[in-house]
Formats: C-alpha cells, structure tokens, sequence
C-alpha cells in the first residue's frame, strides 16, 4: 500500500493554497549484486550553480545554456573540429551571442556581493590594527588583556588609549600611539558601515577625547579664559600651599563644603590649572544631586566632574589623578550662612579608607569666600521634593531674582593647600577598623577647621 503524506499545496506563491495528498512512491530494497558498482568520472563535471570566492551565487546553467553548447558542439563537427568525448563543453559567452540576450554572469554589482567584500575588508582592517596594537604592547613589556571593542570604545581613541595605559603605564610609545590611533579609525569606519546598512544619518565623528567619566579637554580649553577672569578678577582668589600638591601621582584633596552651588570645586580646578607648575587636572567628586539640576551635572561632569562613589573613585586614584573630595556633602551646601565657617561631620569617613587602601596621600584644603557668594539665609525642602531635589535654597538673591539669583555675588576667596597629613602609621588593613577611621577622619576634619580660622583672621569685608 503507497504511503500517504499531506503537505501544503505544490504552488508556495498562491496564498491559501489547499493541503492535498500526494503520493509517495514505495521504496524498493534491491539485492546487493544488482547495484552496479560507482564509475570514475574521467572529465569534471561543472555544478550547476557557480560561487565566487565569497560564497555568492552566480548563475544557473539551464535549458538555454545547455542548447547553446549543444549548437556550438555541432558548429565545432561541421567544419571537422575534433573533440575528445571526455573534454567537459565550455560557452564562450562572448562568442556569438546577442548583448540583448546574455545572461550577466558577474556578480560586481550584486548588493550581497558588495556587503560581503565590505565586511571582508573591514575584519581583515581590524584584525590587522587590532594585531599591531597588541605586537605594540607585547613590545612594551606588557601583557595583553582583553579590551573590550565595542562601539562604545571605537568612537574615542582616548578610551583605547586609557585601556592601553592601564596595561603598559603611563607613558606610550610612538609604535604604541600610532597603533591606537588605526584601530580607532577602523573601528569608526566599521561602525558607520553599520549604521549606513540600518538607515541611520548619524555617523560616529572622528576621534574625540571623552573619557570613561565623561570629561571633555576641549569644554576646558574653550571656557580657559571666562574661568580666569572668573578666578582673578570676580572672586579675586588668594592662593597658598600650591606646592604641596606632587607633580606626579595621585593624591587626594579633602576640602569644606559650602554655598548652596557647587563653584568651590571649579574653583579649586581652576587654581590647579592656573597656578600648579603642571597644571594638573583636577576631578571631583560630585554628590548625585548635583545631576538633578538642569544643564548643572552635564557641564561638571564635562569638565571633570565624577559622580561620588568608591568605585569611580578607586579608577581615578588608579590613573595617578588629583581627585577631591568634599566629606561635608549635602550638609556642607546647605549650611546657612550663620553657620559659614563651622564643618559639619565628616559623615563615615569614607574618604580615609579609600586613602588607606589605595596608599593615597591625604592633603587637607581649607576654603573660604564660597559662603558669600551664596548666602543660605533658609531652605525649604516642601518645594524641592517634586524636582527631586534635596532642597531649595533662600538667598538674598534666589527666588527673588529668579533664574538671575543663581549667579553668584562677587566674594573674595581664599584657599589654603596643607601640608600631606600622616595618618599614625595606619596600615590598608586598618580601612576595616570602625573606630580608628573615625579618629582619623575627625582629626582631617581638626585640621581643616584650623586652617579655616587662620584664612578669617583679619579677612574684613568679604565683598571689597
């Protein structure tokens, strides 16, 4: 009895076609000594269909191809050419055959041929930048560790460039530089040959110098000069202890807190900048309301700003940074203007054993001015909740002003750097120690506080 076996409808292009039955032949077992044993092919047998060296289909040979070859074959016997039977028939399409009617056997315009050489090239591009990058460091006397090579780190060659760093330190060699800047410029290539296949207008630019964190060298060297005048004729800053900051390394600066808006931590950039002899960058660490405000976080975080937390803070100690810290926090800025020159507590000393287990040194900064500048007469936190704010400040100026209040009034500023603190011969293994990171952190904040009375000695007027 034939089997029996329901598919779909013979025509897979008529819609709603009809399942029907078609019949199967039955299969027939024959003997062993009735299969006739495989022949040797002598002549090479073309397949039908021809591929190029990307596996694209070319061309099928059907029922014309064969018809021409079998035309050519008896033109070949009529004016007495020999053949041998086992020599495969090739047609010559150039060979009498009319331009209108010629199949196009080549697949140089094909798009999926197009596609592919492209991806061919840029793996093949890659995989070269990414092999001289390693060739580059293995020559450093590094080990290569994975770097990720995504499209996030193709955009900047600052982020391959930091990756780098970290492997071989922090001096690369010209070998080094050059193998960083091709695998970025690959890297972009492949990235906007995606985004040109997907539809999207928006190509990756050409390098840029973002870091992880988000600062942009270029937003500081733009605002160089607005930030001088702001630091030596508007707030008129009087600086000491520059010198206690190291040329190289890292180090942590622990200053106070306070005028409702952030300008302590520009300002102490901008000393660094201006007055240290390698104008060292300065990144501090921000508390996260100050990335609620509008336009606020986004131009601290440009400029070098980092959003306070251990792990953002043990990756900048680890590129030897200059990273501040302000231990007062939300307190610090919220402090009214009766209370100007009195710390709050240094909440739980994170900061020290941040310094312990880093083996960071510890440099006290005293400043004072940025309480004039923002006098907190009272807050409100009732106002402030709906915005997602920890409160909202009452200044001569602010709301009365409006949008205007928010800019500061013209104090004079003074900044003290101290001298490196010693920490008692504390070890990285006392950071698990409750008791004595509290001792430590109350007698950084002893320290600022001393250094905060000597700036007010004879200060007089705080605007003139």
């Amino acid at each position: 009895m034939a089997k029996r076996n329901s598919v779909l409808g013979n025509d897979p292009f008529r819609r709603g076609a009809a399942a029907r039955p078609v019949e199967v032949a039955p299969e027939v077992e024959l003997p062993v000594e009735a299969v006739e044993p495989e022949l040797e092919l002598e002549a090479e047998i073309e397949p039908a269909i021809a591929h190029d060296e990307f596996g694209v289909p070319g061309y099928e040979r059907g029922e014309a191809a064969e018809a021409e070859a079998e035309a050519e074959a008896e033109a070949e016997a009529e004016v007495g050419v020999e053949r041998d039977p086992g020599e495969p028939v090739h047609v010559d399409v150039d060979v009498d055959v009319d331009e209108a009617k010629r199949p196009s056997f080549s697949t140089a315009n094909d798009p999926r041929t197009q596609r592919q050489t492209e991806d061919f090239t840029d793996v093949s591009d890659w995989g070269e930048a990414l092999d001289r990058l390693t060739a580059a460091i293995r020559a450093a006397g590094a080990g290569v560790a994975a770097l990720e090579m995504g499209e996030e780190i193709v955009r900047t060659v600052g982020t391959v460039e930091r990756s780098v760093r970290a492997l071989v330190g922090p001096s690369l060699t010209a070998d080094l530089q050059a193998a960083i800047t091709d695998l970025s410029e690959v890297g972009r290539r492949v990235v906007n040959t995606s985004r040109r296949r997907t539809g999207s207008r928006a190509e990756v630019a050409p390098q840029t110098d973002f870091d992880p964190f988000g600062m942009d060298p270029a937003l500081a060297e733009s605002l160089a000069g607005p930030l001088e005048t702001l630091y030596r004729r508007y707030f008129r800053v009087e600086l000491e202890g520059m010198e206690n900051v190291p040329a190289t390394g890292r180090c942590l600066l622990v200053a106070n807190h306070s005028g409702a808006v952030p300008w302590d931590s520009l300002i102490l950039a901008t000393a660094l900048r201006l007055e240290h002899p390698e104008a060292r960058p300065f990144r501090p660490l921000l508390e996260d309301f100050v990335f609620h405000f509008p336009f606020v976080g986004t131009f601290l975080n440009r400029f070098g700003g980092v959003r306070a937390c251990p792990e953002n803070a043990e990756r900048l100690l680890e590129t030897g940074a200059v990273v501040g810290v302000f231990p007062e926090g939300l307190r610090g800025l919220g402090k009214l203007y009766r209370r100007r020159f009195q710390l709050e507590r240094f909440g739980r000393g994170g900061f020290v054993k941040l310094a312990l287990r880093t083996n960071t040194p510890l440099i006290p900064v005293a400043i004072v001015g940025a309480d004039d500048a923002h006098p907190i007469l009272c807050k409100t936190t009732a106002v402030a909740r709906p915005f997602g704010l920890p409160f909202v400040p009452v200044t001569p100026t602010f709301p009365l002003l409006g949008p205007l209040g928010l800019v500061p009034l013209p104090s004079k500023w003074k900044i003290k750097i101290g001298e490196p603190l010693e920490l008692d011969g504390a070890t990285p293994e006392d950071a698990k120690s409750r008791l004595k990171v509290n001792h430590l952190a109350e007698g950084v904040r002893d320290r600022i506080q001393l250094m905060i009375d000597e700036l007010n000695e004879g200060r007089g007027n705080p605007y003139f």
